[in-house]
C-alpha cells in the first residue's frame, strides 16, 4: 500500500513538471490561426520564407503579410476574437501577442475587413493601423474597415467603442458612428450613415452566427471552450478512466493516426509545425494528447497547452519519422491492439500503428498521407529511436514554384499605401465639434465647403484657407490671420510666454501684442505700446481739439466734416486748416507731443460721397440739411448737440480715432 501512495506521488510530481518542459516558450496567442479560406488567397511568410497558398488551419506569425484577390479568408486569434478579410485586401500582421499585456497589431494598407472582438483583457489589445489614421479598440464589439481608392480610411463601429489617432491628437468614436480619415486628419464622428447591406456584411454575418456557442456541456479547460462546437461536430465525447471526458473523432480509414493527414511547415524559432487538413485539427494536434483503446480506437485527451506538434522525432540520412505523445510525455505505441502510453525502450518498434515515416526529402511533402512508407517498406528501416529534438532538416523555398507565383501577384504593392507613421493614442484629445466633416477629398483650396466651414462658427474667408495641395482637412486662420490648433499647453504656462514676447517687443515701435490671454473664439484685443493718459488729461485734450475745430469752422463759414478717424481730407483747403494739438504736462499724467494732420488724397469714385458715413462712437442717427450723406453724432454735451460726418475712405489707408479717452489702431 505505502509502495502504491509513493507511486501516485511520483506521478503527480513529475507528469506536470514533463508537461511544464514541454511548454516552455509557447504562447498560444503568438500564432494565428486561419479558419476559413475561399478563393485566391496568399501568404508573404515572415523571415523571407517565400509564399503561402492560404488555406485552414495554416499558422500566421507576427511578420506574415497577407493578400487577396478574388478570395476571403478568416483569422482567429484565440477567445473567439476573429478577422475576417474580403477580397482586394492587403494586410500585414505587424506584431502578435509574445505574452499577456501585449497588443495585436495590424496594418491595413488596402481593402476591407471586419474585427470581430468577443473578449479583451485591457484596452486597446487591438491596434488597426493604415495610411490615414490608427485606430484602437477600447470595448468588445464589431468593426469594420475600409482603405478605399480614392486614399481614405473609413471605420464603421456597430458595437463597441475605438480610438481613433491622427496627427493632431485623437477623438473616441462610438457605437453606430462612422469616422473617415486622410492623411493623418480625422473627420467628425456621426451617425447619420447607411452602409449598404453587401455580399461581404452578409459573409461577415454568417460567420458571426456559426460561431456563436451552442454547446450545453462543456468538456474542454475553459482557455480552449471556444473549439467546443467545431470537435462537437467532427466526433463525440466519451468518459475514459482516468483522463476524464475525451474526444472521439469520426473515421473512417482504418490505417488512419494523428499527424497523418496534413503537412509539416517550418517556422522560426518554433521550427516544424504541423499543418492538419481535417477542419477541426487546430485544437487537437496544438493542444492535448492521443490514445488509442480496443473498442473505441483512437482518441483525445484535452488539455490547455500549445505546442506545435506535440510528437517526438526520429531521423537518418534517408528517412524521417514521428510518433504522437500520450498522457505521460512518452511516445505511444500500438501493436497487435495491445496499447503502450509509457513506452520507455531506446529502439521503436517498426510495427507500431502510431508511427509515420517519410523520406527525407519528402518531410515538406503537401500530401503526407499520399507520400507516408507503407508498414511493409517500414520494416526496411534498420531501426528507428524517437526523441524530443526535431530532425536538422533545413527547410526548402521553392521560389520558382506555381505558389509562389501566385503569392508574388497577390501582394504585389504597386499603387498601394503603405503605413508610414503609426499615431499614437492618448495625449490631446480632439473635440468633435472642431473636426470638419464636409472638407472633400481633395487637397486643393477651390474644393473646400466654405459655406459650410462659416456655419460652423469658424471665422475663416477663402484666403484663410490654406491647404497643402495634399488630401486633408486644412488649417484654418482666425480673423487676426492666427492658426487655430488644439492647445498642447496649460493657460498659465502661455500667459508666461505671452508675457515674456510683451518685454521682448516693447523696445520696437510700432508692434502691438495681445494684451491678455483670449481663451475663446471673440476676436483678440491689442493695445499701442505707448503711454496711456489718464483720462482727466485725455478728455482735456479732446475737449481742446473740439473746441478749435469748431473755431475753424466758424472763421470759413463752411461745414466741412473732419473724418475723426482717418487722416485724409475731401479738399485740398483742409491741407492749410490740419488742426495740431499739443499738450504739455498735466500735473495728473505723462506729457504728449502729437500732432494729428490731414493729407489731401483724392477719392477713387466721386459717387462715395453719397454712403453714409461712421464716426467711431455713432449710436443713434439724426438728419442733417446741410448734406445730403447720413450723419451720426458722437457725442452729446451741455452746450448742445454738435454732428460730424466721416468722409468716405479708400481701401488700404490706416487710421487712428479717439474716443472715450482711448486710443485704437485700427
Amino acid at each position: 500500500m505505502k509502495k502504491l501512495e509513493a507511486f501516485a506521488i511520483g506521478i503527480l510530481v513529475v507528469f506536470p513538471l514533463a508537461i511544464l518542459a514541454q511548454d516552455e516558450g509557447y504562447y498560444d496567442r503568438s500564432y494565428a490561426r486561419m479558419s476559413y479560406v475561399k478563393g485566391d488567397v496568399s501568404v508573404q511568410r515572415a523571415s523571407d520564407q517565400g509564399f503561402e497558398q492560404g488555406e485552414v488551419n495554416l499558422p500566421l506569425v507576427q511578420g506574415d503579410k497577407l493578400g487577396t484577390r478574388d478570395g476571403r479568408a478568416e483569422i482567429q486569434f484565440g477567445k473567439s476574437n476573429y478577422l475576417r478579410i474580403d477580397a482586394n485586401t492587403q494586410l500585414d500582421f505587424k506584431g502578435l501577442p509574445q505574452r499577456d499585456g501585449d497588443a495585436t497589431s495590424l496594418h491595413l494598407l488596402a481593402g476591407r475587413i471586419y474585427l470581430r472582438v468577443a473578449f479583451l483583457d485591457r484596452e486597446k489589445a487591438f491596434e488597426i493601423h493604415t495610411p490615414d489614421a490608427s485606430f484602437y479598440v477600447l470595448d468588445q464589439g464589431l468593426y469594420r474597415f475600409e482603405v478605399s481608392q480614392n486614399r481614405e480610411t473609413e471605420v464603421f463601429v456597430f458595437d463597441g467603442s475605438l480610438e481613433a489617432a491622427g496627427q493632431e491628437g485623437s477623438v473616441q468614436v462610438g457605437r453606430n458612428e462612422r469616422l473617415t480619415a486622410v492623411n493623418g486628419d480625422l473627420r467628425s464622428p456621426s451617425s447619420d450613415y447607411v452602409v449598404t447591406r453587401d455580399d461581404f456584411a452578409e459573409w461577415n454575418a454568417d460567420r458571426d452566427e456559426l460561431h456563436k456557442p451552442r454547446a450545453s456541456t462543456r468538456y474542454l479547460p475553459e482557455e480552449i471552450n471556444e473549439y467546443q462546437d467545431e470537435l462537437d461536430a467532427n466526433g463525440h465525447w466519451t468518459y475514459e478512466r482516468p483522463y476524464g471526458y475525451v474526444w472521439v473523432p469520426y473515421i473512417s480509414d482504418s490505417g488512419w493516426r494523428p499527424y497523418y493527414n496534413g503537412r509539416w511547415v517550418w517556422y522560426p524559432i518554433i521550427g516544424w509545425t504541423w499543418v492538419s487538413y481535417e477542419s477541426w485539427g487546430w485544437c487537437a494536434y496544438h493542444y492535448g494528447r492521443w490514445h488509442w483503446r480496443l473498442g473505441l480506437g483512437w482518441y483525445w485527451i484535452p488539455t490547455h497547452h500549445w505546442g506545435p506538434a506535440w510528437v517526438h522525432w526520429w531521423s537518418d540520412y534517408d528517412y524521417c519519422g514521428w510518433s504522437p505523445l500520450g498522457w505521460y510525455n512518452s511516445p505511444i505505441v500500438v501493436i497487435n491492439n495491445y496499447f503502450y502510453d509509457r513506452y520507455d525502450h531506446r529502439d521503436y518498434p517498426l510495427n507500431s500503428r502510431a508511427l509515420t515515416v517519410v523520406r527525407r526529402n519528402q518531410l515538406q511533402s503537401r500530401q503526407i498521407a499520399r507520400d507516408a512508407l507503407s508498414a511493409d517498406r517500414i520494416k526496411l528501416v534498420n531501426k528507428v529511436s524517437l526523441r524530443a529534438q526535431q530532425p536538422d532538416i533545413k527547410p526548402v523555398v521553392d521560389r520558382a514554384g506555381l505558389d509562389q507565383r501566385i503569392g508574388a501577384k497577390n501582394l504585389a504593392r504597386q499603387d498601394i499605401r503603405d503605413v508610414q507613421k503609426s499615431f499614437t493614442p492618448g495625449g490631446i484629445r480632439l473635440d468633435r465639434s472642431r473636426l470638419i466633416n464636409d472638407v472633400r477629398n481633395k487637397g486643393a483650396v477651390d474644393s473646400f465647403d466654405k459655406t459650410a466651414i462659416r456655419e460652423r462658427g469658424l471665422n475663416a474667408s477663402p484666403r484663410d484657407i490654406r491647404g497643402s495641395g495634399q488630401t486633408g482637412t486644412p488649417r484654418l486662420l482666425n480673423k487676426e490671420g492666427f492658426k487655430t490648433y488644439p492647445s498642447r499647453t496649460s493657460p498659465s504656462s502661455l500667459r508666461s510666454d505671452l508675457s515674456q514676447r510683451r518685454d521682448e517687443q516693447s523696445s520696437t515701435p510700432g508692434r502691438y501684442a495681445p494684451r491678455e490671454l483670449n481663451t475663446d473664439r471673440s476676436p483678440r484685443t491689442y493695445e499701442s505700446r505707448e503711454p496711456r493718459a489718464s483720462s482727466d488729461a485725455l478728455g482735456g485734450l479732446l475737449r481742446t481739439f473740439r473746441s478749435r475745430i469748431s473755431e475753424s469752422a466758424t472763421r470759413s463759414g463752411e461745414r466741412d466734416s473732419i473724418d475723426l478717424t482717418s487722416p485724409r481730407t475731401r479738399s485740398s483747403n483742409d491741407v492749410e486748416r490740419r488742426p495740431e494739438i499739443r499738450s504739455n504736462r498735466d500735473s495728473d499724467g505723462p506729457s504728449y507731443s502729437r500732432s494729428y494732420s490731414s493729407t489731401s488724397r483724392e477719392s477713387s469714385s466721386s459717387s462715395s460721397s453719397n454712403r453714409p458715413s461712421y464716426s467711431p462712437r455713432a449710436r443713434e442717427s439724426s438728419p442733417s440739411s446741410s448734406s445730403s450723406r447720413s450723419s451720426y453724432s458722437p457725442s452729446s454735451s451741455s452746450s448742445g448737440s454738435r454732428s460730424y460726418s466721416s468722409p468716405s475712405r479708400s481701401s488700404g489707408s490706416s487710421s487712428r480715432s479717439v474716443s472715450s479717452g482711448r486710443i485704437h489702431k485700427k
